[in-house]
């Protein structure tokens, strides 16, 4: 398989489920809102390597079979973390990865509530013109941020 670049560190697979990706290869970043390249790439400017999706790097493998995995498993490979495929059964009925506006961010080098802190602290001067309008508290090894259309200005933190 032929991977994409699409910032200095992403190539599109790791924003795309296999199947997606496989049935419609470069045609898959139309449903990847630009937002969230731009503000995964400043994270990981800040932070350091990052995993998004990583099915790419070994092999092809369904959401169900995913959710097969034990949790030590499901920790090293990931297939939905950018966008999810409408039917999926992972996370909420409408979440914004189902629409292309999130990404499940993994730090190699820092913790979520560290990013999480650092995004709330620096808001204003450098992530509302990224995109990011909210983020999930409390995720226990990821980052969620997404851009939504909130009509806010001010960041928002959803899950409390």
């Amino acid at each position: 398989m032929q991977r994409i670049r699409v910032s200095d560190n992403f190539f599109l697979d790791e924003f795309i489920p296999p199947e997606m990706y496989l049935r419609f290869g470069t045609l898959s970043m139309q449903w990847l809102r630009p937002e969230v390249l731009k503000s995964s790439q400043i994270l990981r400017d800040i932070f350091g390597p990052s995993v998004i999706n990583n099915w790419s790097q070994g092999g092809k493998v369904s959401a169900g079979e995913f959710l097969k995995f034990p949790i030590e498993e499901q920790e090293q490979f990931y297939t939905e973390s950018g966008i999810r495929l409408p039917g999926t059964l992972t996370g909420a009925k409408f979440s914004m990865h189902k629409y292309g506006c999130a990404a499940d961010q993994r730090f190699k080098n820092a913790d979520p509530d560290t990013v999480r802190i650092y995004i709330k602290n620096n808001y204003h001067k450098t992530f509302r013109s990224a995109g990011i309008t909210r983020l999930e508290a409390h995720t226990p090894t990821w980052v969620h941020h997404d851009c939504a259309n909130t009509g806010s200005r001010e960041l928002i933190v959803f899950n409390p």
